[in-house]
C-alpha cells in the first residue's frame, strides 16, 4: 500500500500548488508547453525489422519517435514522428566498394503509418558467401540549437532464395452484376521469399506476366523497367448477361525473354483469381489501438492477422485510451444483387482510393483527427485529457463508401458511424503474450544459432473492464523490456510493444530468466514478468542429404554420388534425364535435446516425418556448403595413394590439378545448397559437405562438419551429343561408384571407380575447360571430345599427356557415346556382384568382359574375392 500513499499525496500536493494559482499542472495557465523530450529519442525500424536483404533492390525503414515533456510531465504521448526532421547518414566504412546500402533520397510515407519514414537501400548484390555486414544507421535530431545523435543498428543480409518466386496479388475482385461496364485494376508482382528475411526480393523487373482469360487485360509494357514494381491487370466485367456469379481465372509469369505461348518457358505460379459478382450492401466500423506497422497493405487490405483485434464490428461505441494511435478499418460486405442465395464476402479494408473515406465530428479527442484516405490517427494525450469535459470525451468516427465514384454527383454511397469513447491513458495492468499464439511453458535452447521466442506486450487501461479483451498492444514509445538474470538472453529490441528473446553471443550459462516488461506512460512505472527456461542445446550430429529426384523436391537422401553438367546451353536436358543442371543438398542436425548420441536410421531415412527430430537447418546462415576438387573418403580427399587403385596405375596420373583451378562446380550464388557445373566443358568430381561456420570465415577448420558427404561427378553437356553420352554414361555408373565401399577392412574407402574417375580429370578437365573459356557459343570440337572422352587421348586436345584409362574402358569400350552403350546391364552385374560376391578369381573372366568385346566371357560370377574386384583394374594403362 506504500505506493498507493504516496502517489495520493503528491496528488494532494499538486491540488494545493494549483488552488494557490501555481505549479504548472495539466490545468494551469502558465504550464510551459509541450515540446521534444530529446532522452527519450529513438530509432524505430518499421516492422521492427532492421535486416536488409542484399538483394540490390530491398530495403528497409526506419523513423525517428520522441516523446514530448513541458518540465513537469514527461513521457507525455502518443509519439512524435521526427524523420522529416533528422539528418540521416549510414557508416561507410563498413559497406565495401562498391557501398551495399545508400539512404534514398526523399522520404516516404507508408499507407497506415503515421509521418514519414527513411528508406535504407540496398545498393550491390551480395552472394550466398557472402557474410552478413553488420552496420549502423544514426539519425542527428537537432533541439534548441543542440544535435542529438541516435545510433541504430542494422544487418545487411545475403539473399539466399526460398523455394521458387511466386506470383503476389489480390485473390478476390469483386465486379458489379448491374453494371456492363465495371471493371477493376489488381496490382500483380513476383516475389522471392528469402531465407532468415522477412522481406522479399522482388523479380517483377525479370518475368513476363500472362493470363488464361479474355476478362483479364495486361495494360502495362513488360517486362517492368523497375527493379521494385509491379504490373496493373485490368480486370472486366464477365457477369453481365446474368449467366454466373463467379469465375475462376489463372495469372502466370515467365521469364522476361520468353512469350507467354512458348510452351517451353517455365512458369512461375500460377495464382488463381476468383472473379466474384456483388456490390457493397454494408459497412461496419472498427478500430485498432497502437496498431502494428503492418497493420494495412500498401492496398489498403487490412491485415487478416489484425483482424480480431479490430473492435466495434458488432457494436455502436467502444473505448479507446488517450495517448495512442488509432487505425481505422472497414469490413464491407459483399452481396449480388441478382442472386440473393449467394453467400455474402466480407473484405477488410483501411483505405480504397475514391471509395472509402473517414471523417470524425466533433474531433477534440484527437491529437490527430483520423487520416480522410487511410484511418490513421491519433487520441490527445495525457494532459489535454484533463482539460476536455468528461461530457465531451467522445467522437463519432464515420466510414463512408462510395460504391460508383466516376458517377459524380450522382454516386451512391453507403456508411457505418462508430462512436469512440475517450478513457484515461492510466495503466492499471500489463501482461506478456507470445506472439505466435503460444501459453507455454516457454523454452529457448542455447546454440549456435541463438533462436529465440517473440513476446508482445498487451495493456488494459484503468477506464477499462478487466476482461481479456480489453487488452490491447501497449504504445511502443512508452514499452521497454529486460531481462535477469543478464548474459543468458537479451531482449531485441529493448523498447517497442514488441521484443525477440533471443540467447546472447555467449551465454553464461543457463537456467530459468525472468523477462520484464515495463510499461512507463503513467505516473509510476507498471511491470509485468514472465518466466522463460533456457537451456543448452548442442549440435550432436550434422548431416547432408540431396534431393536425389529434382522434380520431387519432399524426398531426401542421404546419397555419396551425384551427376550434374550445365543445363542452360540445351534444348534436351528434361524431365526424366538422368544428369541434372544442378543438384540441390540439405543439412540436418541432430541436437542434444533429441536425447540421442547417434541419428536413428530411421530418421536418416525419413528425416522429415513426424517421428523424426532431426532439423532443417539449411537456411541458417552459419550453415555452409562446401565444393572441391576431390571425392568423398570420410571427408574430402583429392590423392589417389592409399586408394584400392593398383601403385602402377596410380603412378600414370598427375598428383594434382594445376595451381588456380577452379572446382568444375560450385554453389549458386542465389540459391543456398544447390550445387551447379561451372563452365561449358567440364569433367572432375568435386566432393560437398556441410559444416557450421559460427565465425562467417568460409572455412571448416575447426568448425563442426558434416558426418556425411557426397561425390559429384560434374559432365560435359555442353551441345546435345555431349549430353546424350554424359546422361548414359551417368546413368551407367551410378549404382557402382562406391565399389568397394562395403567389404570389411574397407570402410570408409572411397571405392575403385572414383579415384579412377578423379585421375582422369586431372588430365581432362583443364584441357576441357581451356576449351570453353569463351561463351559465345562457338563451335565446340564434339567428335573430337567425346573421342577424347571414350579413349583417354586427350593429347589430341591440347593435354600434355593422355589418360591411361578412358570412360570407354571403365563403360566396356563406350564406341561413340552418343548411340547405345554396348554390355551395359553385363557390367552392372559384374560390378554389383564385386559388392555383394564372394571368393574365387575370376580376374580373368572379369577382365575379359570389360576391356574386350565377349560379354559371354563374363560366365560365371559367383565367389569373386574383394581382391579381385580391386585387381580388376590392374591391366589398365599398360
Amino acid at each position: 500500500m506504500k505506493s498507493i500513499k504516496l502517489a495520493l499525496s503528491l496528488t494532494l500536493a499538486s491540488s494545493v500548488i494549483v488552488a494557490c494559482g501555481g505549479g504548472g499542472d495539466a490545468r494551469s495557465p502558465d504550464r510551459p508547453g509541450l515540446s521534444v523530450d530529446p532522452s527519450t529519442l529513438q530509432i524505430k525500424f518499421v516492422n521492427d525489422n532492421n535486416a536488409l536483404a542484399g538483394t540490390g533492390n530491398n530495403r528497409i525503414s526506419v523513423r525517428m519517435l520522441a516523446l514530448r515533456s513541458d518540465g513537469i510531465n514527461k513521457n507525455v504521448g502518443p509519439a512524435q514522428v521526427l524523420t522529416s526532421k533528422t539528418l540521416w547518414s549510414l557508416k561507410d566504412s563498413d559497406l565495401g566498394s562498391p557501398v551495399a546500402a545508400t539512404l534514398a533520397e526523399d522520404f516516404r510515407e507508408i499507407s497506415g503509418l503515421s509521418g514519414k519514414v527513411q528508406d535504407i537501400l540496398s545498393s550491390r548484390r551480395l552472394s550466398v558467401d557472402d557474410s552478413p555486414i553488420n552496420t549502423t544507421i544514426t539519425g542527428v535530431y537537432r533541439h534548441n540549437g543542440q544535435d542529438y545523435p541516435i545510433t541504430a543498428a542494422y544487418t545487411i543480409q545475403p539473399p539466399v532464395a526460398m523455394g521458387e518466386p511466386f506470383i503476389s496479388g489480390p485473390t478476390t475482385i469483386v465486379l458489379n452484376p448491374l453494371d456492363a461496364n465495371d471493371t477493376a485494376t489488381g496490382k500483380y508482382s513476383l516475389l522471392q521469399a528469402l531465407q532468415n528475411l522477412a522481406s522479399r526480393e522482388n523479380r517483377t523487373h525479370t518475368a513476363r506476366f500472362c493470363e488464361n482469360s479474355e476478362f483479364l487485360e495486361i495494360t502495362e509494357t513488360q517486362p517492368r523497367p523497375t527493379t521494385d514494381g509491379d504490373v496493373d491487370i485490368l480486370f472486366s466485367n464477365p457477369f453481365a448477361d446474368g449467366t454466373t456469379s463467379q469465375l475462376s481465372v489463372e495469372i502466370y509469369a515467365v521469364d522476361a525473354d520468353k512469350t507467354c505461348d512458348d510452351t517451353t518457358a517455365k512458369r512461375y505460379g500460377p495464382i488463381t483469381v476468383n472473379l466474384v459478382a456483388g456490390t457493397v450492401s454494408d459497412v461496419a466500423a472498427c478500430v485498432i489501438t497502437n496498431p502494428a506497422d503492418d497493420t494495412c497493405s500498401a492496398a489498403g487490405d487490412l491485415n487478416a492477422n489484425y483482424v480480431g483485434s479490430c473492435i466495434g464490428l458488432d457494436s455502436d461505441e467502444v473505448n479507446v485510451p488517450a495517448a495512442q494511435h488509432l487505425q481505422m478499418a472497414a469490413r464491407l460486405t459483399y452481396t449480388n444483387p441478382q442472386d440473393q442465395q449467394q453467400p455474402a464476402l466480407n473484405i477488410f479494408k483501411c483505405a480504397s482510393p475514391q471509395r472509402l473515406a473517414w471523417s470524425a465530428d466533433p474531433q477534440q479527442i484527437f491529437s490527430a483527427v483520423p487520416d480522410a484516405a487511410n484511418g490513421n490517427g491519433s487520441t490527445a494525450n495525457r494532459l489535454d485529457f484533463d482539460n476536455i469535459a468528461a461530457a465531451d470525451r467522445f467522437s463519432n468516427v464515420t466510414a463512408t463508401y462510395t460504391r460508383n465514384p466516376e458517377a459524380g454527383a450522382d454516386a451512391t454511397a453507403i456508411s457505418d458511424t462508430l462512436k469512440l469513447n475517450l478513457k484515461g491513458a492510466e495503466v492499471a495492468e500489463i501482461r506478456i503474450d507470445r506472439v505466435d499464439g503460444q501459453s507455454g511453458p516457454d523454452k529457448i535452447f542455447l546454440n549456435v544459432f541463438r533462436e529465440g521466442i517473440e513476446y508482445e506486450a498487451k495493456c488494459r487501461f484503468s477506464d477499462f473492464g478487466v476482461e481479456s479483451s480489453d487488452f490491447v498492444t501497449c504504445p511502443s514509445s512508452l514499452t521497454s523490456w529486460t531481462v535477469s538474470p543478464e548474459g543468458i538472453v537479451a531482449p531485441q529490441p529493448s523498447s517497442g510493444s514488441r521484443t525477440d528473446l533471443t540467447p546472447v553471443e555467449t551465454p553464461n550459462g543457463s537456467g530459468e530468466v525472468t523477462l520484464t516488461a515495463t510499461y512507463s506512460g503513467g505516473l509510476q512505472p507498471i511491470s509485468a514478468s514472465r518466466n522463460v527456461l533456457t537451456e543448452e542445446d548442442s549440435i550432436v550430429e550434422l548431416r547432408l542429404f540431396m534431393q536425389p529426384n529434382g522434380n520431387d523436391p519432399d524426398t531426401l537422401a542421404i546419397d555419396q554420388f551425384a551427376c550434374v553438367g550445365r543445363d542452360d546451353l540445351v534444348g534436351t536436358l528434361r524431365e526424366g534425364e538422368f544428369i541434372r543442371g544442378g543438384q540441390q543438398f540439405k543439412a540436418y542436425a541432430l541436437f542434444a535435446s533429441s536425447g540421442e548420441t547417434a541419428t536413428p536410421q530411421a530418421w536418416l531415412d525419413a528425416p522429415n516425418s513426424a517421428d523424426s527430430q532431426l532439423r532443417d537447418i539449411s537456411d541458417q546462415a552459419e550453415v555452409r556448403f562446401s565444393a572441391v576438387s576431390g571425392y568423398w573418403q570420410d571427408g574430402c580427399a583429392s590423392g589417389l595413394s592409399g586408394t584400392p587403385l593398383p601403385p602402377e596405375l596410380v603412378s600414370q596420373f598427375p598428383s594434382d590439378l594445376p595451381v588456380g583451378s577452379a572446382p568444375a562446380a560450385g554453389f549458386d550464388e542465389d540459391r543456398k545448397g544447390y550445387l551447379k557445373s561451372r563452365g561449358l566443358l567440364r569433367l572432375s568430381t568435386v566432393c560437398v559437405q556441410a559444416f557450421i561456420d559460427p565465425d562467417l570465415d568460409g572455412f571448416t577448420e575447426g568448425d563442426t562438419t558434416s558426418v556425411d558427404g557426397s561425390t559429384v561427378l560434374v559432365l560435359p553437356v555442353a551441345d546435345d551429343d555431349l549430353l546424350t553420352y554424359s546422361n548414359e554414361l551417368c546413368e551407367t555408373l551410378e549404382p557402382v561408384l562406391t565399389l568397394g565401399g562395403t567389404f570389411p577392412g574397407m570402410e570408409g574407402s572411397p571405392g575403385i571407380v572414383v579415384p579412377l574417375l578423379y585421375g582422369i580429370s586431372l588430365i581432362a578437365d583443364p584441357v576441357l575447360a581451356a576449351l570453353a573459356t569463351n561463351e559465345d557459343g562457338g563451335a565446340l570440337p564434339v567428335e573430337e571430345i567425346l573421342t577424347a572422352l571414350i579413349t583417354g587421348e586427350f593429347s589430341q586436345l591440347g593435354a600434355p599427356q593422355d589418360s591411361p584409362v578412358g570412360l570407354g574402358d571403365i563403360t566396356s569400350g563406350l564406341l561413340n557415346g552418343v548411340e547405345a552403350v554396348p554390355g551395359l546391364g553385363i557390367i552392372v552385374d559384374v560390378l554389383d556382384a564385386c559388392l555383394v560376391a564372394p571368393t574365387t578369381d575370376a580376374l580373368g573372366i572379369i577382365l575379359t568382359g570389360v576391356l574386350g568385346t565377349d560379354p559371354a566371357a563374363f560366365g560365371d560370377l559367383a565367389n569373386i574375392s574383394p581382391d579381385d574386384c580391386t585387381n580388376l583394374f590392374s591391366g589398365l594403362g599398360g
